[in-house]
C-alpha cells in the first residue's frame, strides 16, 4: 500500500486498512470498477490523490489531512473525523458526499464563528463539488451552526443532519439546489436561505425573521406530525409550501417580499393548518392559496393578498369579518363546514 512514497499504485478489488497512529499516503491511488476503498487510523494524510470509479471511499480517524484530491466517479465518499483539514478538491461526478464527526454528539460549526467540533470553513466547503448530495453531520451529530462568520455558498444540494438544533447564524446561498434542513431550526439573527428547493425535516423554526428565497418549500417530516413556525416569515418570490399530511402551525407573521408574490400553503387533505397572525399585512400577497383538511384563523389572524382562496374541509375563523382581505375582491372559500 502506497503509505510511504511507493510511487502511483492502482488496485482491482477492494482495499481496507485499519491501523493505529498515523497513514500517510504520499503515492496516487486508483481504484478500478468498483473496487471501494476503507481506511482507519488515528490520524490519515492524503498527499497524493486518492480516486475511484463507482466504490464506495470511506475515510475514518480523528484527524483527516486532504492536501491532495480525493475523487469518485459515482461512488459514496463518506468522511468521519473530528478535525477535517481540507485543502484540495474533494469531488465525485454523481456520488453523494458525507462529512461527520468522529464522536457521537459532536457538533459542527460551518463558517461559523462558534468554532465548536468539527470545523469547516467557507474556503473548505467550497472544495466540495458534486452533482450528488453533500450531508453535513448524521443522526449523531450535535449542534449545527451555521454561516455566522460570513454569507454562505454551497454549489451542490446540500443537507444538514443532527439529533440537535441547527443553529442559522447568517445567510445561506444555494442558488438552483436543493437545501436540506434536516432537524429543528433556531435563527439567531434575521437571515436568508437562497435555493432551488428548501426542505424542512424537523418539527420547529424558532428566532428571527427568516426569508425564505425559494420557488418551492416542502415540509417532509414524518406524516401526521405537528409542526410549528415561530419565526416571522418573509417571501421574496412567487412560492409553494408543501406539507401534505401534516398539521403546520404558523405563530408568526407572513409577508411577501418586494411586491406582491404569489403564494400557496397546502397540507392536502390529511393535514390541517392554523394561523395565529396576519399574513400579508405588511406587504400585501399576490395570490394567495390555502388548502388543508382544517384551516384555522385565530382571533388575530387575518390573510390579505390580491386573491384569497381557501380550500378545507373545515374553515375555522376565529377573527370575524376581517379574516380575508383582497385587494381585488376576489375571496373564495370552498369548505364543507365553514365557521
Amino acid at each position: 500500500f502506497p503509505s510511504h512514497d511507493r510511487g502511483a499504485q492502482t488496485y482491482s478489488s477492494s482495499l481496507s486498512i485499519v491501523k493505529s497512529g498515523s497513514l500517510l499516503i504520499n503515492g496516487t491511488v486508483t481504484m478500478a470498477g468498483a473496487g471501494t476503498v476503507g481506511l482507519t487510523a488515528d490520524t490519515i494524510s492524503l498527499n497524493a490523490a486518492l480516486s475511484s470509479v463507482s466504490g464506495a471511499i470511506g475515510l475514518n480517524a480523528d484527524t483527516l489531512n486532504l492536501s491532495a484530491a480525493l475523487s469518485s466517479v459515482s461512488g459514496a465518499i463518506g468522511m468521519t473525523a473530528d478535525t477535517i483539514n481540507l485543502s484540495a478538491a474533494l469531488s465525485s461526478v454523481s456520488g453523494d458526499i458525507t462529512l461527520k464527526p468522529l464522536t457521537s454528539g459532536l457538533g459542527i460549526s460551518i463558517s461559523d464563528s462558534s468554532a465548536l467540533g468539527l470545523v469547516l470553513s467557507k474556503s473548505e466547503t467550497a472544495q466540495i463539488a458534486t452533482s450528488g448530495r453533500v450531508t453535513f453531520g448524521g443522526t449523531s451529530a450535535g449542534t449545527i451552526e451555521l454561516a455566522g462568520t460570513a454569507a454562505t455558498t454551497f454549489g451542490y444540494d446540500v443537507s444538514f443532519q443532527t439529533s440537535g438544533v441547527i443553529h442559522l447564524n447568517g445567510n445561506l446561498n444555494a442558488g438552483s439546489n436543493t437545501v436540506t434542513l434536516g432537524s429543528n431550526l433556531a435563527l439567531t439573527t434575521p437571515a436568508t436561505i437562497t435555493a432551488g428547493i428548501i426542505q424542512i425535516s424537523g418539527l420547529s423554526i424558532t428566532g428571527s425573521d427568516f426569508t425564505l428565497n425559494a420557488p418551492e418549500v416542502d415540509v417532509t417530516t414524518t406524516v401526521g406530525s405537528d409542526v410549528t413556525i415561530s419565526s416571522n416569515l418573509l417571501f421574496p418570490q412567487n412560492t409553494s409550501l408543501s406539507g401534505v399530511g401534516r398539521n403546520i402551525n404558523f405563530a408568526g407573521t407572513l409577508n411577501s417580499s418586494g411586491g406582491q408574490r404569489n403564494l400557496v400553503i397546502t397540507a392536502g387533505t390529511r393535514g390541517d393548518i392554523t394561523f395565529a397572525q396576519r399574513l400579508g399585512a405588511v406587504v400585501s400577497f399576490g395570490n394567495i392559496l390555502v388548502q388543508g383538511q382544517d384551516v384555522g384563523l385565530g382571533a388575530g389572524a387575518s390573510i390579505r393578498g390580491r386573491s384569497v382562496t381557501v380550500d378545507s374541509g373545515s374553515f375555522l375563523n376565529r377573527a370575524g369579518g376581517s379574516a380575508l382581505v383582497s385587494t381585488d375582491g376576489r375571496t373564495l372559500v370552498f369548505s364543507a363546514n365553514p365557521n
